[in-house]
């Protein structure tokens, strides 16, 4: 391949997709529903994301000098792959975002494996890269082959068969996805990635990695704190790119942009099976495993909205030079904003209309006797409450991204009492109105009895009237 190929993937990192001035400027998905979704493929752009990030570690850890023939074949490899996915769509084959749930955490780790078969059943998903954390050996980065889907998909597709032959052919090709999960299939619908369908099956996703989706965003989020710590021990070298600091922070937070609402679908989820009579179990929908709804929501209890996951040197953000070459260049780098962005798609996942519906409707798919320990609604409005406004219970000050949490919290809590765009269920609504009610009796209690910097009673002060004003409004209402 010539290195063009590779030089301009570089230079698109920076120029076209880098984030040297704005946050989160890399490209979000296309809705799904929006209009020409359907039809969309972005896994070049997102692709470029992904791979900025992975670029920015390797060189953070000083695996690769982005000058050398590593960084050539690096670039060169995501184009690569990239090809292999535009290809796949000329040939007729769609988006498959279960593919990259096939291989486990140690195959992924073995590089003569990864080196055979690539690190997901299919170039046709929207894969993330396979790096390794401390401890782990590094496997292949991304995919250097096609998949079995993508062979059995072909074969399909274009097999010489005798017309005589043909149906039954086609049937016996067919078949085989019932009974080899390296087949597994989902598309954009069974994604989601919109309002009109936010997506149920945590299992399919664009960009997660490996048979256990969560371990993969809990070691995102790890990777990403990483980077963040080497860049802010690294000593910038006189002559190299004066926003290299400020692209690596950014593209820390551009590569948690998906994991929230990703981790969320667990809570509430199920998983979804292509059943058609006579194959398989007939189930087409199995509720995911209480324990590992409650794994998830944890974590983003304690990892996502925690203000520890997002702690920066001073010096460090003094020293984020913008691109002054951009004439509609940044200024400051906002913690604070790139940080509720990500707790703010928690959030409207958690506390969704839809995620009420499935929650509230689970103990309707599974036996009687497996109804015990299964997640509830008012359970995940509880930790979610407990979790955001934990420092009612302490006094003292509460921290500026911890106050921007509890005010989207508490916007959310006010919304669906008063406004509802789209209508909680009604026992959804009695639940979340005694949640309310019991964080307007916390509020009161601290601001009664302990004491409070000025920023933090202000801020617990107006959060007791707006709440309040919508336990008022929501029962006049009803």
């Amino acid at each position: 391949m010539s290195d063009v190929f590779g030089r301009g993937a570089r230079r698109f990192r920076v120029e076209s997709v880098g984030t040297t001035g704005q946050q989160f400027a890399t490209p979000f998905a296309l809705p799904f529903g929006s209009k020409g979704s359907l039809q969309a493929c972005d896994y070049t752009m997102q692709a470029a994301t992904e791979f900025e990030f992975a670029l920015d570690l390797l060189e953070a850890r000083g695996d690769l000098a982005t000058d050398g023939p590593e960084a050539e074949a690096f670039a060169q490899a995501v184009v690569r792959d990239t090809i292999m996915h535009e290809v796949g769509h000329t040939l007729g084959l769609t988006h498959n975002f279960k593919a990259s749930t096939v291989y486990t955490r140690a195959q992924l780790q073995d590089k003569a494996f990864t080196e055979k078969n690539g690190i997901s059943g299919s170039v046709m998903d929207y894969n993330a890269y396979n790096l390794a954390i401390a401890g782990e050996k590094q496997g292949s980065f991304n995919n250097t082959t096609i998949g079995p889907y993508d062979y059995w998909a072909i074969e399909y597709a274009y097999k010489p068969i005798e017309p005589a032959q043909e149906k039954a052919e086609l049937a016996k090709i067919a078949g085989r996805s019932a009974a080899d999960p390296l087949l597994a299939f989902a598309n954009d619908p069974d994604a989601g990635g919109g309002p009109a369908n936010d997506g149920i099956d945590p299992l399919a996703n664009r960009f997660d990695l490996g048979d256990d989706p969560l371990a993969y965003f809990r070691k995102r989020l790890q990777l990403s704190r990483e980077l963040w710590q080497r860049v802010q021990e690294r000593t910038p070298q006189a002559g190299e790119d004066p926003t290299r600091q400020r692209r690596a922070l950014l593209s820390g937070f551009s590569a948690l942009r998906d994991s929230p609402s990703l981790v969320g679908k667990y809570v509430g989820g199920m998983y979804t099976a292509r059943s058609v009579p006579g194959a398989g179990n007939g189930r087409a929908f199995v509720p995911v495993e209480p324990a590992k709804q409650r794994e998830a929501l944890q974590f983003l209890a304690t990892g996502l909205f925690s203000a520890d996951s997002f702690r920066f040197k001073p010096e460090f953000l003094a020293s984020l030079t913008p691109d002054y070459r951009d004439w509609e260049r940044q200024g400051l780098v906002s913690i604070p904003t790139s940080v509720l962005q990500l707790q703010s798609a928690a959030l409207d996942r958690l506390m969704s209309p839809g995620t009420a519906t499935r929650l509230l409707d689970l103990p309707l798919y599974v036996s009687e006797k497996e109804r015990n320990g299964l997640i509830s609604l008012n359970e995940v409005y509880g930790t979610v409450q407990g979790a955001v406004w934990s420092e009612l219970k302490q006094g003292g000050s509460i921290d500026r991204l911890r106050r921007n949490l509890q005010r989207e919290h508490l916007r959310r809590v006010q919304g669906l009492l008063v406004k509802v765009a789209v209508p909680l269920p009604a026992d959804a609504q009695s639940l979340l109105r005694a949640n309310a009610t019991t964080l307007r009796d916390q509020l009161r209690r601290a601001l009664a009895g302990k004491r409070w910097d000025v920023e933090s009673r202000a801020h617990l002060q107006e959060s007791l009237a707006i709440l309040e004003q919508a336990l008022t409004a929501a029962m006049i209402r009803s």
